[in-house]
C-alpha cells in the first residue's frame, strides 16, 4: 500500500476518536438538564437553575474538539483541553489497553464495569507512556486503530 493511500486509511480509522466522549458527554448533560428543569419547575428559582446547568453544557461542548489526525510523521490527539504531538520516529509503540479516565475514575479496569472500554496509550523512546484517555473506545475499534498506528511507526524513519 502506498504512502498516500496508508495515511487516507490511517486518517479515516482516527475519526472515530472523540465519538464515545461526545457521545457520553451529551447523555450526561441531557440527564443533568432534565434534573435541573425538574427542579426549577418544582421550585421556580431560575438563578439555580441557571448556574447548574451551565456545567454540563460547558461539559459537553469540551468535548466537541476531541478527536485525532495523522500527517505523514505525526499523530496529533485532541483532548479536552490539550493537543499532543507524537511524531512516528519517536514512539515504540501504541498500546490498545483498557480505558483509564475520568468515566471510570481512572481505575483501568478491564470487563462490565468498564463497559470493556479501551484506550490507546503511546510508549516513546524517551522512556514515557502517554495515556491518551480521549482516544476511548470499543474493544474492536482500540485494536483496529493501534494496529494502524503500529503500522506507520516501523514504516517511520528511524523506527
Amino acid at each position: 500500500m502506498n504512502s498516500v493511500a496508508s495515511l487516507r486509511s490511517l486518517n479515516d480509522e482516527l475519526k472515530s476518536v472523540g465519538r464515545l466522549p461526545r457521545i457520553f458527554n451529551a447523555v450526561v448533560a441531557i440527564l443533568f438538564l432534565v434534573v435541573v428543569w425538574a427542579g426549577w419547575v418544582a421550585s421556580g428559582n431560575v438563578v439555580m437553575a441557571v448556574v447548574f446547568a451551565v456545567l454540563p453544557i460547558a461539559v459537553a461542548v469540551c468535548a466537541l474538539p476531541v478527536k485525532a489526525w495523522a500527517t505523514e510523521d505525526s499523530l496529533f490527539v485532541r483532548s479536552y483541553f490539550s493537543t499532543f504531538e507524537f511524531r512516528f520516529s519517536e514512539v515504540i509503540t501504541f498500546i490498545d489497553l483498557p480505558y483509564s479516565g475520568v468515566w471510570n475514575r481512572f481505575s483501568g479496569v478491564d470487563g462490565w464495569l468498564n463497559l470493556r472500554l479501551r484506550m490507546i496509550e503511546v510508549a516513546l523512546e524517551d522512556g514515557r507512556d502517554v495515556p491518551l484517555p480521549a482516544t476511548m473506545s470499543g474493544a474492536r475499534v482500540g485494536s483496529r486503530l493501534a494496529d494502524f498506528l503500529n503500522s506507520r511507526v516501523k514504516d517511520a524513519p528511524n523506527g
